[in-house]
């Protein structure tokens, strides 16, 4: 170990040539002596102890055998407060860093725990305080959960251990079992044979009775909801009972080449509760460029029907959306075009309805047979 110069060495303008080559000799070594001030020296143990002269360290194990113990590390060369890296001098040969082993110079590492140096990024950084070296840093590669402080090993819970769990249909919070909890988890499926569309979580629900599992994706902010051919009947249903539908605040309903077998039977847009849609109490207004405005009040129409020929097909976009959660009226805004055709409808409406939303179809004014195209709905939230 080389001491760094006394301080004040140097402010003595009047120091000799010899005294003043000297210090800033010890000055230089000194500073050679840490960490990335020059190569690393390489150690090899013997008997479990190594004697460091730098600051960074390439350890070999001892006889060059497959794996050895570091027990301890010299100080006679490290004064107090000196920090060093340790890591392996060859990945084929393991030096485990043993913790606490005792004697003058052992390793006090974070967790208690024994740690093994096999690749070259794998560093452990120790400070010598007391004449015992203290772990102050450890290289990412060799982080791990169970070495990180405050984290225990998960264990079958207890009778009468609970957590709090958010309550759908009461709008609150309970508690719940972690029994019964522990139940539901080892039910599951593997998590990596579980496909998006069937992730869940355990979630309390009163009217149900206890636990139930939720789809993940209902948790997300945008939801694809489904789609489906309006090629035959007079109604297309594009949601029945759809629990993804409940908590919505916007639904957005798509139209793609939609058309109908009839004169003046553009397609109309019917929403509800599980159950059943509305079929009347719809205010709803359609006009287009260049044309009137029509009022229909059985459901929400992107087009105005006695507009609407049987050689059209139409595309079309309707927003529908509520204004909080506890609000069960939707307002609507509708934009759409004839295909091939010049010419662009806008309308606006609104429905209460006296449940959650959970039902969507398309049909028309007088029953037509839809024979083209498709539709479908995305709900945002």
């Amino acid at each position: 170990m080389t001491a760094f110069p006394l301080a004040g060495a140097f402010s003595n303008l009047n120091l000799k040539y010899g005294p003043f080559r000297a210090a800033l000799t010890a000055l230089s070594a000194a500073t050679k002596e840490l960490i990335g001030a020059s190569d690393e020296e390489v150690l090899t143990i013997a008997g479990g102890l190594i004697t460091p002269s730098f600051a960074s360290l390439s350890v070999d194990t001892e006889a060059s055998a497959p794996v050895d113990d570091l027990s301890n590390i010299a100080t006679a060369n490290m004064p107090p407060g000196r920090v060093i890296s340790l890591r392996a001098f060859d990945p084929a040969r393991a030096v485990t860093v043993k913790h606490a082993a005792g004697g003058i110079g052992q390793v006090f590492l974070v967790g208690a725990v024994d740690v093994v140096l096999t690749e070259s990024q794998e560093v452990v950084f120790l400070q010598q305080r007391g004449g015992d070296w203290f772990e102050i840093l450890r290289s990412p590669a060799l982080v791990e959960l169970t070495t990180i402080k405050g984290l225990q090993a998960l264990a079958a819970p207890a009778v009468g251990d609970r957590i709090p769990v958010f309550d759908l249909s009461a709008d609150g919070n309970r508690s719940v079992s972690l029994q019964d909890l522990w139940k539901i988890i080892n039910g599951f499926p593997a998590l990596s044979s579980l496909d998006v569309s069937e992730d869940v979580l355990p979630v309390f629900s009163a009217s149900a009775g206890g636990i139930r599992k939720i789809n993940a994706r209902a948790l997300s902010g945008f939801i694809e909801g489904n789609v489906v051919a309006t090629d035959a009947g007079t109604d297309i249903m594009l949601a029945a009972n759809a629990p993804e539908l409940e908590n919505a605040l916007e639904v957005d309903v798509y139209l793609e080449g939609v058309s109908t077998n009839a004169n003046n039977q553009g397609p109309i847009l019917q929403i509800g509760p599980a159950g059943g849609v509305m079929t009347a109490g719809y205010d709803t207004n359609v006009s287009g460029i260049g044309t009137s405005t029509s009022r229909y009040e059985n459901g929400l129409g992107p087009i105005r029907h006695l507009n609407y020929q049987a050689i059209h097909a139409i595309d079309a976009n309707i927003s529908l959306k509520r204004n909080s959660p506890a609000s069960q009226r939707w307002e609507a805004r509708s934009i759409a075009t004839t295909i091939g055709l010049p010419g662009l409808y806008v309308g606006r409406g609104s429905v209460t309805l006296a449940n959650p939303l959970a039902d969507m179809r398309l049909a028309t004014p007088g029953g037509a047979l839809f024979d083209g195209g498709l539709a479908g709905y995305n709900i945002i939230r």
